[in-house]
């Protein structure tokens, strides 16, 4: 075979390994393949090979060098400073070492290593200065990954050996996650491979998605390479490329401290994950259950180039010990990173090592690093807080100084014997001190402590513990998350019942959701085993395994609930003394076997095993099904009440929800009868809002565990939604799809967050943003406590089949989710530099978006209107001197206002002009309008919904103008053509507040702050008169109803008095007054879109007239109805009173009948005297005095 077919082989045979190196199933094919490649390559006698170790599955295997470099073996000319040119050897080919694993494992088919065997030599290394920038290209490694860069590798999805990204993951990418250490001294070994397996194991446990990679400098298998690979890792020997380029150190141990440190920059795995050795994963992060700690490309900043955390205090980006990597930039621009550091002599200003090299490069070249999340690279003198994922153990490390530390922590002396510790490790633990008293430096100890154990332990039962530790995990996140905020150990245990419980009889006036749902059924079970649990599908194993097995069992089984003493019974054949492959399981009540049975049934041992896992009532109640097939007895379908009833009453009435006090009643808005008509009441509805959906077929109310949503015509319960704390609400367009979002200080008192996406009709939660508001509060969305201005999250779409989109801006970009599976539209965001602000527009059919991104040194600032989800940009206006911008969209979503207050030359005052989008033109052209008086302050803009009309707020002091613009050219020749016109202007007005009919034409002039007491002023724009004025006193609030009838205008509970609301026809005219003490909200019942196309619509506006007379009858018999219920009310009182009077009168005279008969005549006996009135004057005291003359 030729050197080239060989050389075709062996790269075929290396991709083939790579694709299956995740498989379960590949080890037998891994061997075969193995031995085709070394064949193939052993004969052209030009690599190298040796014996494999056997793995505890008990075969051995055999390992070959693969070639996959390139390179020709030349030297290249170098000059060393103040010497002759010689020729240095350039690095030969890079090679592949492939050692397959263990049958028994299925998590992975073996360790990988690459290595170079000339740079293995220390002989090799220089011994004087890097060569040339000429030289450098030839001595770095060719373009491309050392893994293949295609197939299952990183499939979307994990693999099929049980580690897979979580359920949320759709479009989420596996990442390469690596670490590197220096494999050639013993000694750094022996301590750095523990800190290895203890991050491997953790990140198993807790970051399941990872595909974990250990980048090693020592040639042939190593036992802690072997180890990584039956774990499911891949260890790869590799050499610094530019390793020859650098100086030669003169303590040879520098030199492969050196190699170690440099390797994470040369780590060619496209985007990866690195990490220093000494880390421990904690499962803390933005992921969903049952993984929140997981690791993806949804979880992590994707940089350009580093991501990088902070160093010794937190916002500072310099700290390598955890990075997010672009390799596949970095590789491109590597020869560019040499070249520096050999100009600098690899010394660099802030720092030594690799960090050093980061940061002199990129501030040469104006670049700058992406912030690392802290929790990704947590240190643990920084104390502990919830949400972590990944902690560094960053100086003191679990076997150098902080034992010192622990042991002398608690009497407060360690700064006196722990005097063998670097100062700059004193230093950091009297951080830890300040912190948290070394609390989680104690946590991490005894966690690394832990995942020494089970690195002790053989491999395939050490991922036997993970997986049940993940299982359990799983089964019990949603518990945990529904108790959350609860005491510790709630509902089982460890905690004082007292502290839970109301006093005996008294619910404190609170009545039960489920009052009216009977009482629960206490659990029976027809055996009296129901808290047995019968496992099966367990391994047969002899007497020798036996007690292993069982221990094993023990662990797993135990981790859903408590086993009772004796519980576990794991039978054996009395003969053969092998296990029966079957256990009972006794647990200390029916809960935890329920619990159990859910957790454990399915669960993969390993390969073979699988727990088949039945409670033992059921396993009865199975065993008395009949042999012969019966038919079911058919069920009744009892549809669900119809959400859209209201709907269809004949009078054509609106609903509204009232609250006030403790009661939430909705009412029909009886206009005719001048009344409201309650329609469903209750007590404690919510506690602390309640909302209409979008179309008005539910009603959302709020409570401490999250939301409840209530429809039909008796307000049955349809939904329940756990979010504790929950304090907003938003819907989609379409109703489809709920956000729940809460705010709380974290425990540093950083504005944290916590926000969740639903699907509303089967309550699956979707996806979940949590943690600081720090990369959302940018731009105008940034309050002044850094937290981020509500809503920061905004639905679009959903209507005429558009996409139903989610989207939320951060720094110079706006992420945009499309629903149901929540992934990021087209896997990236839309990068918009230095945006400040956005709009999505109103338009449900419609996912265009307005954005603002703010003046840039000489770059303008830019209004870009943008469709999603092609990414086309319809139109943008280039904008100077910007001091301030507002967006306002049409309802309709036909224009856009931008209101751009902009600088003088002198830059000391400002002037306004708006910028007029017209969406639904041709080319959607722009027109600038400026008012008479440029300098005139503008208090809103507001546009009629439908129509093209539009009104503005201007004016100084408390008495502003009102002026009405149209976007058509009103000329008779115009015809309709677009032209921005001034229609009217209403001066010294007493307004605040403008508030369009939702039909377009009336227009509420509202003054309801600045001392105008509620004045009300309706006008027709359409005729520019003036139809009524009015006043609601204190008025706060003003609503129209869905269908521009009628308007509400309330007094809230802000006011100290005249709490209530008032309704008014569009005309003017007070039709009813309410009052309610404590009155909170009251909000109409929107209304779905029209089913009725445009035209349809229209005519039957134009028809009106027609229907006029009978509705005006209508409503006259209605009054005439009222009038006469009013007036028979009000005999029926009356008569009443009457009544009530002509007993008082009966009783009054047998009472006196009473006395006189018991009294006789001295019942009159004061008949017989008089009484006068007499004044007596009494002279208390004389007393004389001289008068002087």
């Amino acid at each position: 075979m030729s050197g080239k077919h060989q050389l075709v082989t062996v790269l075929l045979a290396g991709v083939l390994l790579g694709l299956l190196a995740f498989h379960p199933r590949a080890a037998p094919h891994l061997k075969s393949l193995h031995l085709a490649a070394t064949s193939a390559f052993g004969s052209s006698g030009s690599g190298s090979s040796h014996e494999g170790g056997s793995g505890p599955g008990g075969f051995g295997t055999t390992s070959s060098s693969v070639e996959v470099g390139s390179g020709n073996g030349s030297g290249a000319t170098v000059e060393r400073p103040g010497g002759a040119a010689t020729a240095e050897p350039t690095p030969p080919p890079q090679t592949l070492v492939v050692e397959t694993g263990t049958a028994a494992s299925d998590a992975a088919a073996g360790s990988w290593a690459a290595t170079s065997p000339a740079a293995a030599s220390d002989a090799a290394l220089p011994a004087a200065a890097p060569p040339p920038a000429a030289a450098i290209d030839a001595a770095l490694p060719a373009a491309g990954p050392l893994l293949p860069a295609a197939g299952p590798l990183l499939p979307a999805v994990g693999p099929a050996d049980g580690w897979r990204l979580p359920a949320d993951g759709a479009g989420c990418q596996r990442l390469l996650w690596f670490m590197t250490i220096g494999t050639k001294d013993p000694n750094w070994v022996e301590e750095y491979g523990s800190y290895v397996k203890a991050a491997l194991l953790s990140a198993r446990r807790h970051a399941p998605s990872l595909v974990p990679v250990l980048l090693v400098t020592s040639a042939g298998p190593t036992e802690l390479g072997t180890w990584f690979g039956q774990l499911g890792g891949l260890a790869l020997l590799h050499h610094l490329s530019f390793l020859p380029l650098m100086p030669r150190e003169a303590d040879p141990a520098r030199t492969l401290v050196l190699e170690g440190v440099f390797l994470r920059l040369d780590a060619h795995l496209r985007y990866a994950l690195y990490t220093d050795t000494d880390v421990v994963f904690m499962g803390g992060g933005p992921a969903p259950a049952p993984h929140p700690g997981d690791i993806s490309t949804c979880t992590v900043p994707l940089p350009q180039l580093f991501s990088i955390g902070a160093e010794m205090e937190r916002g500072e980006i310099h700290n390598s010990g955890v990075m997010v990597l672009n390799t596949s930039q970095m590789h491109e621009e590597m020869p560019a990173m040499v070249r520096h550091a050999y100009a600098a002599s690899f010394q660099f200003n802030l720092s030594v090592l690799d960090q050093g090299f980061i940061h002199d490069y990129l501030k040469q070249e104006g670049k700058r690093a992406t912030q690392l999340p802290d929790r990704l690279n947590f240190k643990a003198y920084w104390g502990g807080e919830p949400g972590i994922t990944i902690v560094h153990f960053h100086g003191p490390k679990p076997r150098r100084c902080t034992p010192c530390f622990l042991e002398h922590r608690a009497a407060g002396d360690w700064q006196t014997n722990c005097t063998s510790c670097p100062g700059s490790y004193l230093y950091i633990l009297q951080k830890a001190v300040d912190a948290d008293g070394g609390q989680l430096y104690e946590t991490m100890s005894s966690t690394y402590e832990m995942y020494q154990e089970l690195a002790a332990m053989p491999p395939e039962q050490a991922l036997s513990v993970l997986r049940a530790e993940q299982q359990l995990g799983a089964a019990g996140a949603d518990e945990q998350h529904l108790f959350e905020g609860q005491p510790k150990g709630f509902p089982f245990g460890d905690f004082d019942l007292a502290d839970v419980m109301l006093p005996e009889d008294d619910d404190m006036g609170i009545p039960c959701d489920s009052d009216d749902e009977g009482a629960e059924e206490e659990l029976q079970t027809e055996s009296g085993f129901g808290n047995v649990l019968v496992v099966d599908n367990l391994p047969a194993v002899s007497q020798e395994k036996y007690e292993k097995l069982t221990a094993i069992l023990t662990k797993i089984f135990s981790g859903s609930g408590r086993i009772l003493e004796g519980g576990l019974f794991h039978p054996q054949d009395s003969e053969t003394k092998m296990s029966k492959g079957y256990a009972f399981v006794e647990y200390e009540n029916a809960e935890q076997a329920k619990a159990a049975q859910a957790a454990l049934n399915g669960y993969q041992l390993d390969k073979a095993h699988k727990f088949a896992a039945t409670l033992f009532d059921e396993v009865d109640r199975l065993a008395k099904v009949p042999e012969q097939y019966q038919e079911p007895e058919e069920r009744t379908f009892t549809p669900g009440e119809n959400l859209l009833e209201w709907l269809g009453d004949k009078r054509g009435r609106d609903q509204f929800v009232a609250r006030y006090g403790d009661e939430t009643e909705v009412c029909w808005n009886d206009a005719p009868k001048q009344q409201e008509e309650t329609v469903y009441k209750r007590s404690f509805w919510t506690e602390a809002f309640v909302e209409w959906t979008p179309h008005g077929s539910m009603l959302t109310t709020v409570h401490r565990q999250g939301v409840a949503m209530w429809g039909g015509k008796s307000f049955e319960r349809l939904q329940r939604l756990g979010h504790p704390g929950v304090q907003r609400l938003l819907w989609s367009a379409c109703e489809q799809y709920l956000l729940t979002f809460s705010e709380f200080p974290d425990n540093r008192g950083r504005p944290a967050f916590v926000c969740t996406i639903w699907e509303a009709r089967t309550g699956k939660r979707l996806r979940t943003f949590e943690g600081p508001h720090d990369e959302y509060a940018v731009g105008f969305m940034a309050r002044g406590d850094h937290g981020m201005r509500w809503p920061a999250f905004r639905w679009s779409g959903g209507e005429g089949g558009a996409p139903v989109l989610l989207a939320h801006m951060k720094k110079n970009a706006i992420s945009v989710y499309a629903a149901p599976d929540m992934g990021m539209l087209d896997k990236k965001s839309l990068k918009l530099e230095n945006v400040q602000d956005w709009e999505w527009s109103p338009n449900a059919a419609d996912t265009t978006l307005v954005a603002y991104q703010g003046e840039q040194e000489n770059l303008p600032a830019r209004v870009v209107l943008i469709h999603l989800p092609d990414r086309a940009e319809i139109r943008q206006k280039n904008l100077f001197s910007v001091a301030a911008l507002k967006m306002t969209w049409h309802p309709q979503g036909d224009y856009l206002a931008v209101q751009v207050d902009k600088w003088t030359k002198t830059k000391k005052s400002t002037h306004t002009n708006f910028e007029l989008f017209s969406l639904r033109e041709k080319d959607c052209p722009i027109d600038m309008l400026e008012l008479p008086n440029k300098s005139e302050k503008i208090m809103a803009l507001t546009w009629e919904p439908k129509g093209h009309r539009f009104a503005v707020l201007h004016g100084e002091g408390s008495r502003p103008s009102v002026s009405i613009y149209t976007m058509k050219d009103t000329k008779p020749s115009a015809a309709g053509a677009r032209g921005v016109t001034l229609l009217h202007t209403m001066t010294n007005k007493q307004c605040t507040s403008m508030n369009w009919s939702p039909s377009g034409r009336f227009l509420v002039l509202a003054g309801i702050s600045g001392g105008h007491n509620g004045a009300l002023e309706f006008w027709d724009c359409e005729e520019m008169a003036l139809l009524n004025a009015g006043e609601h006193f204190m008025c706060q609030e003003v609503h129209w109803d869905p269908t521009g009838r009628y308007v509400a205008t309330v007094v809230n509970a802000a006011a100290a008095m005249e709490n209530g609301f008032m309704v008014w026809s569009f005309s003017g005219q007070l039709l009813y007054k309410t009052a309610r003490d404590r009155f909170f909200q009251l909000l109409w019942r929107p209304r779905p879109p029209s089913l009725l196309p445009q035209e349809k619509q229209k005519e039957i506006v134009k028809s009106l007239r027609k229907y006029s007379k009978r509705y005006e009858e209508e409503d006259e018999a209605l009054l005439a109805q009222a009038d006469s219920e009013f007036v028979r009310e009000r005999e029926r009182q009356l008569a009443e009173f009457r009544d009530w009077l002509a007993s008082k009168q009966e009783y009054a005279a047998k009472e006196e009948a009473f006395f006189k008969e018991q009294l006789g005549e001295r019942l009159n006996a004061h008949d017989h005297f008089t009484v006068q009135e007499v004044e007596v004057s009494v002279v208390l005291d004389v007393k004389e005095e001289a008068v002087k003359q």
